[in-house]
């Protein structure tokens, strides 16, 4: 019988959902040892962060938990959920090199974007964690 709950996704990518997962994880660490460089306004090592692993393989990592839950419950959330975060990082980056060619940014913006990005990137974490936990769908299980 059909299993609502079991995924149907790219195999190849719900398969790597897990290794994915704990990148995103390592990187959620990486991001909140940021604070320390943002409450400084060290916008140089800030971006430099998001360069080297795991920050820099963020985006893989999430796109794969993404394909990884396509057809799951919330294939939808999880889209949104990492658009979202990708723009606020996208936000906080491109204030980091605005403020490092001499922009004045008013107090606590920076801190406001990085709380953003914090915020969208826990968000998504949830929701990657319930996604891997669905069990995949194997073929022998569709036919009915």
């Amino acid at each position: 019988m059909f299993n609502p709950l079991a995924a149907r996704a790219d195999i190849t990518s719900k398969v790597a959902s897990s290794a994915a997962l704990r990148n995103v994880k390592s990187s959620q660490k990486s991001m909140l040892a940021l604070q320390e460089y943002v409450s400084t306004n060290d916008y140089a090592a800030t971006k430099l962060a998001f360069r080297e692993a795991p920050l820099s393989e963020i985006r893989k990592s999430c796109t794969t938990l993404v394909k990884g839950a396509e057809d799951g419950p919330d294939a939808e959330k999880m889209a949104d959920g990492y658009k979202a975060f990708i723009r606020a990082v996208e936000k906080m980056d491109s204030q980091a090199s605005l403020a490092m060619r001499g922009r004045k940014l008013a107090d606590g913006e920076f801190d406001k974007s990085y709380r953003a990005s914090v915020d969208t990137m826990q968000e998504f974490l949830v929701l990657a964690e319930e996604s891997v936990a669905i069990p995949m769908q194997y073929p022998a299980e569709v036919a009915e």
